[in-house]
């Protein structure tokens, strides 16, 4: 088979963090032949996002994926997969605590699907790929994935690229092309994905973060060989090195009501899921700071910046903004999809100028509190520190969520190795460690250094030419 000089990619979105970080970022630049991105939305939320207009090129052609539901049988053996991983390493990766964080919702149906996805898990865990087969044919009996047969057999394309490998969008579509022998690669897209079982695409390579996850992958994917993982980084590290998003303090600040000669304190919320007691810390964060605030002179007190994640809309954080109005605010520059749902990453659309505002929030803020999220990487790579959570704030109990079991979960070792992070372990010293980090905002850049090493491949901004590469790379051992 001849070798393709211009390889056909294309590339599966199927939800907003995908678009994102391979949309509206540079890996369609690194690919040398015809692109077809395979994408969730209308029309009508494609121009709204200007995302066709943002990779203006006449070689990228836009799909729709067809729709896909999930039959309750799909649903029961993508739940089962990814439960089962948490089973087998329950004893040394805090796989009991992770269970019980997933709580059955909805109606007694749903409830009965997945006691009986833990059932299967708990009984076939002991083989890492017990599950793919029976899912594989259960998603290849859907019309959906019949439509990307016959649209994957007219293309014959070099590559099918997913960006999100939780996504159950893209299963049908993956199954397709695994089954017509096109070659498949996915992306890890968070580094906490791994030790969470959430792994439901399977493809014959996936593109992770580094070395970390590279080791993860091997050792809850024995199955797997080393071939299969390719060590690239992650795009949404790379606006943050791009010089021509940078913004001015004074237009920053002027933009959001700051005062530029002030600190500013960056809040990062969390989804409700993952930090249910969120507004409980913010409040705490403000009590705290005007407290230990209070003896600096009005210039030099620190302000609060609160960014809520994308996909919370909820109105939970409604009463402590009311009770703290010098709290500002800077909403995620996101926009609800016309066919979306909230609380759901596949009904929220990016755009260009969320990725901008977000740069220029990290770049001007002075640190960032929250309770383990990633904001805290997209600080250090500006070598700023961040104040990490690790308290039970005030209020009811949730017997399946609680801060400490939060920070046992496995993708937090490299954290408590490293000490990359200050730490509040009570809300009354938080406003302290908040205060000890901007007199001494240098104390742990060593180790925040060391922490991005450990996590992600440098050069941090080459990391979609290192997924083109490994793409490409893909097509070309396949047509050999």
């Amino acid at each position: 088979m001849a070798i393709p000089r211009e390889p056909h990619v294309v590339v599966l979105v199927p939800d907003g963090v995908g678009y994102r970080n391979f949309v509206l970022g540079r890996l369609w630049q690194s690919l040398p032949g015809p692109i077809t991105i395979l994408h969730s939305l209308n029309e009508a939320d494609l121009d709204r996002c200007h995302l066709k207009a943002e990779i203006d090129s006449g070689r990228i052609r836009f799909k729709r994926l067809p729709p896909f539901r999930e039959t309750p049988l799909v649903r029961c053996l993508r739940e089962a997969k990814s439960l089962s991983q948490l089973y087998r390493h329950d004893q040394d990766d805090a796989g009991t605590e992770q269970l019980a964080r997933l709580k059955a919702r909805g109606g007694l149906k749903s409830r009965a699907l997945i006691a009986t996805a833990r059932m299967l898990a708990n009984l076939g865990h002991r083989n890492p790929g017990r599950f793919d087969a029976p899912l594989r044919r259960a998603v290849a009996r859907s019309e959906s994935t019949y439509q990307m047969t016959q649209w994957l057999k007219r293309e014959k394309p070099s590559v099918v690229f997913c960006t999100h490998q939780r996504a159950s969008a893209a299963l049908p579509a993956m199954t397709a092309a695994r089954a017509l022998g096109i070659p498949t690669a996915t992306f890890i897209f968070s580094w906490d994905n791994l030790p969470k079982g959430r792994m439901p695409i399977e493809a014959d390579r996936y593109l992770v973060w580094g070395s970390s996850m590279a080791r993860q992958m091997a050792r809850y994917f024995p199955n797997l060989g080393p071939a299969a993982v390719v060590e690239v980084g992650t795009p949404q590290f790379e606006p943050y090195l791009d010089q021509n998003r940078f913004q001015s303090r004074t237009d920053f600040c002027s933009e959001l009501e700051l005062d530029q000669d002030r600190p500013i304190v960056c809040f990062s919320g969390d989804d409700t899921a993952t930090s249910p007691k969120d507004p409980t810390f913010l409040r705490d964060l403000a009590k705290g700071l005007a407290d230990a605030g209070c003896h600096l002179p009005s210039d030099q007190q620190p302000q609060i910046l609160f960014r809520r994640a994308p996909v919370d809309l909820s109105d939970r954080y409604d009463a402590v903004l009311r009770d703290f109005p010098q709290i500002k605010q800077a909403p995620p520059r996101w926009l609800m999809s016309t066919e979306g749902v909230g609380g759901d990453w596949q009904g929220i659309l990016p755009t260009k100028a969320d990725v901008d505002h977000l740069v220029n929030l990290v770049r001007h803020s002075d640190l960032v509190v929250n309770l383990g999220s990633t904001m805290a990487m997209d600080f250090a790579l500006f070598d700023k520190p961040a104040v990490f959570l690790n308290y039970e704030p005030d209020g009811p109990t949730d017997p399946s969520w609680n801060t400490a079991a939060a920070y046992r979960l496995p993708h937090f070792r490299t954290v408590h190795a490293i000490q990359p992070v200050h730490w509040a372990n009570s809300a009354q010293e938080l406003g302290r460690v908040v205060l000890e980090c901007l007199n001494q905002p240098q104390a742990l850049s060593e180790q925040r250094r060391r922490w991005i090493d450990a996590i992600c491949k440098r050069p941090l901004d080459q990391a979609s030419e290192r997924c083109a590469q490994a793409l490409i790379a893909l097509g070309i051992d396949h047509a050999q």
